[in-house]
């Protein structure tokens, strides 16, 4: 029997002490489903938290959005959204509400 694994992508989009808090739920996912692939999209920088976290497969960050000129911008969330797109995950977690979450989720 072919069981495919589960992919899981994780999006908090706050600061240092929100990504910490996400472990809980990586903790969840990974007793349910153990054989899960579990990403996370976190602002750049706050990765360091868990950069060293076996549990995570992968991590992409994510520019904040005061930082970037609109080219810019619009170009790094077409590139990111293009990258979380090739993933095909099965659930998506999203922990933050701002308007990037509902143009993520539809991708």
């Amino acid at each position: 029997m072919n069981k495919k694994r589960k992919r899981f992508l994780i999006t908090v989009l706050r600061f240092h002490g929100d990504v910490l808090l996400t472990s809980p739920i990586i903790n969840t996912i990974r007793r349910v489903y153990p054989d899960a692939i579990i990403d996370l999209l976190v602002y750049k920088g706050t990765h360091l938290i868990l950069e060293d976290d076996t549990r995570i497969n992968e991590v992409f960050e994510a520019n904040l959005s005061s930082e970037t000129g609109l080219f810019k911008k619009i170009v790094d969330e077409v590139n990111l959204c293009l990258r979380l797109r090739s993933n095909n995950y099965d659930y998506g977690v999203f922990l933050t509400t701002q308007w990037r979450m509902a143009f993520f989720s539809r991708i």
